[in-house]
């Protein structure tokens, strides 16, 4: 995969976002033997301000596969974070993948906000 240029932000506010899902389209020229992910997101705003309140994560994944889902929190509001999983290269492809990002609600109607 290319860097991409400038943050991608998930979801567009705490409350009744925009948007809550981004994808992201790459090409492969061929299938690695081996593969990783590995993202930086910054927490811009927490699902709930309480920590011991139900958060809602964000969830990477490649061509429709879960690779990895994390909370950032209200601990982590503010702080570079380094996502990275490994990929399941059985599941990418000669030519066009989609890498999706995409924030859950939590149980309070709310969703993370995270730069990548």
């Amino acid at each position: 995969m290319r860097a991409l240029r400038g943050p991608i932000r998930v979801a567009a506010a705490a409350a009744n976002p925009s948007w809550t899902h981004v994808a992201l389209p790459f090409r492969l020229p061929e299938v690695p033997k081996a593969a990783t992910h590995d993202i930086i997101a910054i927490g811009i705003a927490p699902a709930c301000p309480i920590t011991s309140q139900p958060q809602g994560p964000t969830t990477i994944f490649v061509n429709k596969l879960a690779v990895t889902r994390f909370t950032i929190g209200p601990e982590g509001t503010g702080r570079t974070h380094r996502i990275k999983a490994g990929l399941d290269t059985t599941k990418l492809r000669v030519g066009d993948n989609v890498l999706e990002i995409t924030g859950t609600m939590c149980t309070l109607g709310r969703y993370e906000v995270v730069n990548f």
